[in-house]
């Protein structure tokens, strides 16, 4: 499965660069200003940099169990590394080639897709704030429904859209709808463009739907003869063809810590999923994107393109990272005056990495042949890239503010529970992307001041409350009509934005008569503790779908879930063993309706309803069949199982059923 960008903690880096130290004595930069910093002092640090790599990617590769890697540093329009490491194929040997070896990049292509869009629309003289539905006039109402969506909300991954997530993937190209019945099928807009950002699949396949529109061409054919033959990519391709699948470095997984190569993913949601590339083509692109004006402009972008991209970003709150061009922004270390912008990409059997620091000209690409759904996570696709900026630029920490006189504001009107947006809001839980992350609670604390998860935040405006204590800020933001509709945090992604979970929210996306049984309203419901409520949306869903699609046992899931917080364990226990019974017909393809794709997703679920199945019956003193259910799931999940299983043995409740021999041997 395709995710979106993929930026792990700084933990990697720490044991990355550990051995940068050892090796090279480096000065210490940590007090010295980053726009300071000569650029005699940057070459030194850059060459020191590039004879530690050898060393560093050989062994970080080793401890994320990747077979294969390819890097490529960019500085002031000129290639600094080129270079390929282990193997494209294990079994052949065939090592990597970072001219002509081939890796997926997954969803960096949603960032190349919106470069094309942009140069398309300087071309032809269209400009940013043209309504979408203009250009492409042939998609639903449901797409228009909160009205117009300019070009430019799409690069800000603004344009509302609900994140349906599912029925994207496809065993062969031939099987796959093309763009415009794909979107005309599934593009719905949730909120109004500009209220919220939210990172976004299906704007980027629109922008790739309007590049066909106004070129005349399928998006394929433009990208490889117009995009990518502009920028010098000679080996970028959207989807490699057959005929050059020979260049294709093999995609692998991890399974019981062998090495497993993974089938090639075909999406309906093409420009923003299926762009393959080089680590030489990818230089390419960041010597187009950070060519400097004063050096000569770009042979491939207009100015004014270049001009914005190196330009601070002119929308939003000035402390808030946002999206730029479809790069999402970062402001490492609390640093405003040189923000990083960057893409993760991770398909099926390959992760990928672009960093950039456009303000010095200086660009990162790294790609391997793994990704993190199976083994260790990939980790180095984002730690290499930052480290490499780190021990570079000398990043130094922004000052703590101190000490804050609040605002005086009524705190009480941002309170409530809040969660990451990014999930599917019109459609329930299997036929669509589950709401992914713990709620936050904010709670006011007084006159200008709120706790978040144990922090007092500040007020310094109606809408923006910093942590004294910190760099941290958070952005609350409003609808037309002045209630709270979301927040954002400074040191988050800007994608990671958090919307307020109250009935306005249904109203919002529905309108005045929501369809029911509502997968909206159940997920409002459950998430402020209202069970019985949530539970009676959940088992009418599942009922009424029959077991026909892998929402119904997820349904069951959830209503199973909500009854046992209700106290009501032998309706949840029912819930549980019908959701347990239907996801085991997923996995095991006696539904009609499985895809690859849906078994191991009704996996992982069936591993999670014996977990809450446990619970249930150890409530309802039934010992005997929890044993069952722990003692067969450790056997089928292994791993997977024992880690509830273990969290479990810490719980009183459980005392029982730990001291039974079979289980308590489990966790021995």
């Amino acid at each position: 499965m395709e995710f979106g960008k993929s930026l792990s903690s700084n933990r990697g880096n720490i044991a990355i660069w550990a051995a940068i130290i050892l090796t090279f004595t480096l000065p210490c930069t940590c007090k010295t200003s980053f726009a300071q910093e000569q650029d005699d002092e940057i070459q030194k640090r850059l060459e020191r940099v590039l004879q530690a790599l050898p060393k560093v990617i050989p062994n970080e590769m080793s401890k994320e169990k990747i077979p294969g890697c390819a890097i490529a540093i960019v500085h002031r329009g000129k290639i600094k590394m080129l270079q390929g490491y282990g193997f494209a194929n294990v079994d052949s040997k065939q090592k990597v080639d970072p001219k002509n070896s081939v890796f997926r990049i997954g969803s960096i292509s949603k960032a190349v897709t919106f470069l094309a869009l942009a140069k398309l629309c300087t071309e032809r003289g269209i400009a940013l704030d043209k309504n979408v539905f203009e250009i492409a006039d042939n998609l639903p109402k449901t797409a228009s429904r909160h009205g117009p969506v300019s070009i430019e909300h799409l690069f800000q991954h603004t344009g509302g859209f609900d994140q349906i997530g599912t029925n994207r993937v496809f065993k062969s190209p031939d099987s796959r709808p093309r763009l415009g019945p794909f979107l005309q099928r599934e593009l719905r807009t949730i909120r109004p463009a500009g209220q919220l950002p939210c990172y976004d699949t299906y704007g980027p396949t629109l922008a790739g739907y309007l590049i066909e529109k106004l070129s005349g061409t399928d998006y394929s054919s433009y990208m490889q003869k117009r995009f990518f033959a502009s920028c010098g990519m000679e080996h970028s391709y959207v989807e490699v063809p057959k005929k050059n699948r020979n260049q294709l470095v093999t995609g692998y997984g991890v399974t019981n810590d062998k090495l497993v190569p993974q089938a090639y993913e075909y999406y309906a949601t093409t420009p923003a999923s299926s762009i393959d590339s080089t680590a030489h083509d990818m230089a390419q692109l960041l010597k187009a994107i950070l060519t400097s004006h004063s050096e000569g402009e770009s042979k491939v972008f207009p100015t004014s393109l270049i001009k914005a991209i190196h330009e601070p970003s002119k929308h939003g709150n000035s402390e808030m990272p946002s999206f730029k061009y479809g790069f999402w922004e970062m402001f490492r270390r609390g640093n405003t005056s040189h923000p990083i912008l960057y893409h993760g990409g991770q398909v099926d059997g390959y992760s990928a990495g672009l960093y950039m620091v456009p303000s010095k000209k200086f660009g990162v690409f790294i790609a391997v042949n793994r990704n993190s759904e199976t083994g260790p996570r990939v980790r180095m696709t984002d730690d290499i890239p930052l480290g490499i900026i780190d021990r570079i630029f000398g990043f130094k920490p922004a000052r703590i503010v101190g000490e804050i006189e609040p605002f005086a504001t009524d705190s009480k009107q941002v309170a409530g529970i809040y969660l990451s947006n990014l999930y599917c809001h019109t459609k329930f839980e299997g036929d669509g992307w589950p709401d992914r992350g713990r709620p936050i609670k904010v709670e006011s604390a007084g006159s200008g001041k709120i706790k978040i998860m144990g922090e007092i935040f500040i007020a310094v405006d109606p809408l923006t409350y910093r942590n004294p204590k910190s760099q941290e800020v958070v952005l609350f933001h409003q609808r037309p009509d002045k209630t709270i509709c979301g927040k954002s945090y400074n040191f988050h992604a800007p994608g990671t934005t958090y919307e307020k979970i109250d009935m306005r929210l249904v109203k919002e996306v529905f309108g005045d008569q929501p369809s029911e049984p509502n997968p909206l309203r159940a997920i409002v419901l459950r998430l402020t503790g209202h069970w019985k409520e949530a539970a009676e949306i959940y088992q009418k869903h599942a009922v009424s779908v029959a077991g026909d699609r892998l929402s119904g046992p997820w349904a069951y899931y959830r209503a199973g879930t909500c009854l046992i917080e209700a106290s009501a364990f032998r309706t949840a226990e029912k819930m549980l063993l019908a959701a347990r019974q239907q996801f085991q017909q997923f996995e095991s393809g006696r539904s009609k309706f499985t895809t690859a794709t849906f078994a191991s997703i009704a996996r992982n679920m069936r591993n999670r309803t014996n977990e809450s199945l446990v619970i249930a019956l150890v409530a309802q003193k039934k010992f005997a069949e929890a044993e069952k259910v722990v003692v067969n799931a450790s056997t089928e999940f292994g791993s997977e199982a024992k880690r509830w299983i273990k969290s479990f043995s810490k719980d009183k409740r459980m005392k029982r059923l730990f001291e039974m021999p079979s289980v308590k041997k489990i966790i021995e």
